[in-house]
């Protein structure tokens, strides 16, 4: 399930993106619809054009200026396998100007951008959801057993890098969905249903109406 949660943010997250990252996501969310597998990293690095590779458990991606980095799964060590770390390579999301890492655990997900600019790295709680002008991106955390889901983020672009913006509590119930309307509100969607919209006003976010249709999730087609 959380295998095709991700790529069901994921596909979310690419609407505004480049074509050739939406149609990697979308066919990947195909294949979690259909056979119960999501091959993300396959795909991504196939279309890496040689800037990302996977050896084993190791993960390289070389960035824009030459530079190579290097992230290492953790080896298998019985019953401590419930903390090991596993990295899956997502793409460079133009958008975002950044390489997109999520680090698995037994039970947590996390994101690390890496900017294919300057290399700088940034951790998020979870799959960034990049604004129409890519200017900001928005972040929910994952939802288990109740625990998480009361505080979306948002994040701005800045010169290198990211800085969190702003947290949002939720309305009485756990975040599941963020999206981005027409005219750049933010949308988030409750888990037992309804949105609430944001929008940048004097330097705060603050609640405002919602425009366009409600968020649907994809469906098998």
């Amino acid at each position: 399930m959380r295998a095709l949660r991700v790529a069901v943010l994921a596909l979310a997250a690419m609407a505004v993106a480049a074509p050739s990252v939406a149609q990697r996501v979308d066919a990947a969310f195909q294949l979690c619809m259909v056979g119960g597998t999501c091959d993300l990293e396959a795909k991504a690095i196939a279309e890496a054009k040689g800037r990302a590779r996977r050896e084993g458990g190791r993960l390289e991606i070389t960035l824009a200026n030459g530079t190579l980095v290097a992230f290492d799964d953790d080896p298998p060590s019985g019953d401590a396998d419930l903390e090991i770390a596993l990295w899956s390579y997502l793409g460079n999301w133009g958008e975002l100007g950044s390489h997109v890492i999520l680090q698995q655990r037994y039970e947590s997900d996390e994101c690390t951008l890496v900017s294919d600019a300057t290399g700088r790295r940034t951790e998020i709680h979870d799959l960034p959801v990049p604004s129409v002008d890519g200017s900001y991106f928005a972040t929910v955390p994952l939802l288990i057993e109740g625990d998480g889901g009361e505080r979306a983020q948002v994040w701005s672009r800045t010169r290198g890098g990211y800085r969190m913006e702003a947290e949002i509590p939720s309305d009485g119930c756990a975040w599941e969905w963020a999206t981005w309307t027409p005219r750049g509100r933010l949308r988030l969607t409750c888990a037992s249903g309804g949105d609430s919209c944001y929008e940048r006003r004097w330097f705060r976010w603050r609640k405002t109406g919602c425009d366009g249709p409600p968020f649907q999730l994809p469906t098998q087609r």
